[in-house]
């Protein structure tokens, strides 16, 4: 396990920009979703190991102060929730769509996201 670990993280920061924040596998197990630092959420093809991700969402701008806390996939295995927040306070939660790589909806501290 910590072999296969450590593969898929070097292969993941190898391949993608910015810190490896979290990894998480897609629920019927084909992908695998890396959150990076820099507001980059990658989809990786794990069967193929295919070095191109099949999925590449800039949350925002890179000259944002943001960090990217935590991604994760709904059941559905289509839709995303990331949370992610700045060293003010000011904090969002934003819902993704994974087949159209598009953002849904952005909810933060002013409609009455709380910890």
């Amino acid at each position: 396990r910590t072999r296969t670990a450590k593969y898929v993280l070097r292969f993941v920061s190898e391949q993608a920009t910015g810190n490896v924040t979290n990894l998480q596998l897609h629920p019927n197990g084909s992908a695998l979703i890396s959150g990076h630092s820099d507001g980059v959420i990658c989809v990786w093809d794990v069967a193929t190991r295919d070095l191109q991700p099949l999925a590449f969402i800039r949350l925002w701008d890179s000259s944002a102060d943001l960090h990217l806390q935590e991604q994760r996939i709904m059941p559905d295995g289509v839709h995303l929730l990331a949370k992610v927040h700045n060293k003010t306070g000011w904090q969002a939660v934003m819902i993704l769509n994974l087949t159209s790589q598009q953002r849904i909806r952005t909810l933060t501290n002013e409609d009455g996201l709380s910890n």
